[in-house]
């Protein structure tokens, strides 16, 4: 069976997916000029320390909760069964904005005994916020399992609106700061995922039966804790550097890191769309029709999103000598080095992505953390050096040599395992390729055991 050369469903679903997250991203890149430019780099460079915070529970949802379900939950022809599932990894997601918020207070009170009253207070905020945050991004990931893009954008016009009325409220009463921009975005997420959850109810079940909880402790526990360590890895990789930059330096220069990366990172919400919409098109397409197709889709994703981010970067470097200032205001000047830096890093980042996202399809779930964890090892090993030396941009240095080594690696294992698999592909019998493919739909054990050190 050969693969059609366009899909209009699939490309009007991709097309919403993008909508989806650029409009978030959008908002959130606002939010950042807004406090930027009326609160200064400090409240801006403690925006993003805290901020960054939230993105360890959201790789632990996504990992643990969202994406095995994403898997698993197709392969479960009972629509009881389904619903009893959704309702046992809702329950997981709950859960996880509890712990969540028990972690944020603790460390609010004990951030408070060390004499630091507004860094106590960004934790105890965050303690609403985080939860909020968790249940509007399950509520958005959630409806990507049916392919269904257009629910994901209505949530994320409900809380964009929500969270923009929310901050010129806080504008007109002058309290406009780090604290205040996270509790609007804590309500405006509140107020959407209690809409979806209540305008969804009759979609779960809390009620589980024992093949769905059985599902859910196998399967589903096995392949997500492997993808949590690659995840996690990713995130620690990226929001490691405002951290060091607060340790090192100060609020002012973790500021204008922040502001660089904002402008730099535009490009993620394409990145995430791109992902959200690829992972289940190369599972559906290896399976129908094999690992040659599926290579293709891969190498077509790469020239596609290489152009955009060379079109996106040269651009940006373009301008870069006034961007940042012009955005964010006078205080930001002097950033043409950190952001030229920092765009080339996620340039890389986004030229890499198919090949990342298609480590887990050929099962080599292990090479992705791997790949992260030496980009990782990158970063500590030059970041402190780099940060004292040229502070904000050697940070920047430090991102993109990380982002390097993290997609080379990648890129390396994915060319030698695929060539591999459709030479094995070639060579074996259909009983061979059949229970390959039984073991993807299974695909937790095996994922499992391949990944372990």
């Amino acid at each position: 069976m050969k693969l059609k050369s366009f899909n209009p469903t699939a490309a009007k679903q991709t097309l919403v997916a993008v909508a989806d997250r650029a409009l978030l991203g959008a908002v959130t890149f606002l939010t950042s000029i807004i406090l930027g430019r009326w609160g200064g780099p400090g409240e801006l460079g403690l925006f993003a320390i805290f901020f960054s915070l939230v993105f360890l529970g959201l790789a632990l949802q996504e990992s643990l909760v969202i994406v095995p379900y994403s898997i698993l939950a197709p392969a479960l022809s009972d629509p009881l069964d389904r619903r009893r599932y959704l309702g046992g990894v809702l329950g997981d997601g709950l859960v996880l904005g509890v712990i969540a918020a028990i972690l944020f207070v603790v460390g609010g009170l004990a951030v408070r005994t060390y004499g630091l009253p507004k860094e106590s207070t960004l934790c105890l905020v965050l303690a609403f916020a985080a939860p909020c945050i968790l249940l509007r991004e399950f509520a958005r990931r959630i409806v990507y399992t049916d392919l269904r893009p257009q629910a994901a954008l209505q949530i994320s016009a409900t809380v964009s609106v929500l969270q923009l009325l929310f901050l010129g409220v806080c504008y007109a009463m002058g309290q406009l700061t780090a604290v205040s921009s996270i509790v609007a975005m804590g309500a405006s997420s509140f107020i959407g995922g209690m809409w979806w959850l209540v305008t969804n109810i009759p979609t779960f079940e809390l009620r589980e039966s024992t093949s769905s909880r059985r599902t859910r402790y196998s399967e589903h526990w096995l392949l997500g804790r492997w993808l949590l360590a690659g995840q996690a890895g990713d995130i620690v990789r990226i929001n490691m550097l405002p951290w060091l930059l607060a340790l090192v330096t100060d609020d002012v220069t973790v500021g204008i890191y922040a502001a660089c990366s904002f402008v730099a990172s535009l490009p993620t919400p394409l990145h995430v769309a791109v992902s959200n919409m690829l992972v289940p098109q190369m599972a559906q397409l290896e399976r129908r029709s094999g690992l040659v197709e599926t290579n293709r889709l891969v190498h077509k994703a790469t020239r596609w999103l290489t152009a955009a981010m060379v079109a996106y970067a040269a651009a940006v470097i373009a301008v870069s000598a006034h961007l940042v200032a012009w955005i964010y205001g006078d205080k930001f000047t002097g950033t043409q080095h950190a952001l030229i830096v920092l765009v080339l890093a996620w340039a890389v980042t986004g030229a890499t992505l198919p090949t990342a996202r298609a480590l887990l399809i050929i099962k080599r779930a292990d090479q992705s953390l791997w790949s992260q964890l030496a980009g990782i090892g990158v970063n500590l090993a030059l970041g402190v050096p780099m940060v004292m030396a040229w502070g904000a941009a050697g940070a920047a240095y430090a991102a993109l040599l990380g982002s390097l080594v993290k997609g080379g690696l990648g890129c390396w294992w994915y060319a030698v395992g695929i060539k591999r698999l459709i030479g094995d592909d070639e060579g074996s019998s259909p009983n061979a390729l059949n229970s390959r493919d039984r073991s993807w739909s299974a695909g937790a054990g095996a994922l499992a055991t391949e990944a372990a050190p």
